[in-house]
Formats: structure tokens, sequence, C-alpha cells
């Protein structure tokens, strides 16, 4: 969305000198050219917010990721049972059938306690570990402009103004068509 240009407002002095205009088309004149400026600020806002969460977020699960893997990965070498089964192309091959065909994989485990075995070690493990990674995330960081945003939020004047319905339609419209700013 481009920056309204406010060269581009008329003089208000001269509009409102002009005869041929009413203070009440002043005054829709006016409200209409700061509700443009606005908009466009907040829709700028909101969409720079959008993108630092999703940022933020995409940095933190990779984190956490990499940090379940190497604890996953360090927990199955300390079972050398787990890890040799884990090692094994057999094995490799389950897991995939496993994914493609879980009804006949189960019947498989059924037959086999050694890879039942193996198995429920494996699922525990990682069972453990996902459980211990949802309780202990990190605290989210909060950015340089979400911080802008969060405070501008606490304005009565600006919550009061993004509540009004016009205003909503207007950063739907142009959440959904950003090219209706430019006109």
């Amino acid at each position: 969305m481009d920056i309204p240009d406010l060269e581009e407002v008329p003089d208000l002095e001269s509009v409102h000198l002009n005869k041929d205009i009413s203070k009440t088309e002043f005054k829709n004149t006016l409200d209409s050219q700061i509700q443009s400026y606005q908009v466009w600020n907040w829709s700028i806002i909101y969409d720079g917010l959008g993108k630092v969460q999703l940022n933020t977020k995409r940095k933190t699960e990779s984190k956490l990721s990499q940090s379940l893997q190497n604890d996953i990965i360090e927990q199955v070498s300390k079972d050398e049972g787990l890890s040799e089964w884990l090692s094994n192309p057999e094995t490799m091959k389950f897991l995939k059938f496993m994914e493609s065909n879980p009804t006949e994989a189960k019947k498989q485990l059924q037959n086999d306690p050694k890879k039942a075995k193996m198995f429920s070690s494996i699922t525990n493990i990682m069972g453990t570990n996902f459980e211990k990674f949802s309780k202990n995330e990190p605290p989210e960081i909060e950015s340089e402009d979400e911080k802008k945003v969060r405070l501008a939020l606490q304005d009565p004047r600006i919550t009061t103004a993004l509540m009004d319905p016009k205003v909503k339609a207007i950063i739907e419209t142009l959440k959904c068509n950003p090219d209706k700013g430019n006109q």
C-alpha cells in the first residue's frame, strides 16, 4: 500500500473558505483523509506484526525441534538394544511400512514380542520428550515491532477506533485486497 501523499490533501482553510462546500462536506473530507492515513498506518503495523510473529514462531520451533531431536538421540544411544534395533535396515523398512499401513504393522507388532518391546521403548522416549518440551516452552521474545503494537493498543483512542465497524471493514478489505489502498 502506498503512503498517502499529504501534499495532495487540499489546504483545509482554503477548502473551508470555499463557499461551494458545506461544513458537513468539509468535515467528511477531513475525516476521510484522516481515516485513510490511519488505516494505512494500521495495516502496515498489522502486516508487520504478522510477519514478525511468524518468524519468531519458526525460530522457536526450530530450536525446540533441534533440542528435542538431540534429547531423543541421546536417550536412544544410551539403550544399546534400542540403538542396535534402530540401526537395523529391516527396522527402517518396518517403520516406513508402518507409515503407509498402520493396521498391518500393528498385527506384526502383536506377533513379534521383541519388535513390540523395542517399538514401545522408542515411543516412550519420544512421548516423554514431547511432554517435557510442551511444559518447558521458552517464553516468547517480544520484538521491537510487537512492543510498538502492544503499546499502541494500550491507547484507548486506538482501540476504540479499531472497534469501529467501518475501520474493521477497511482493514479486512486491505488484508484481502491490498491494491484497494492505492485507489
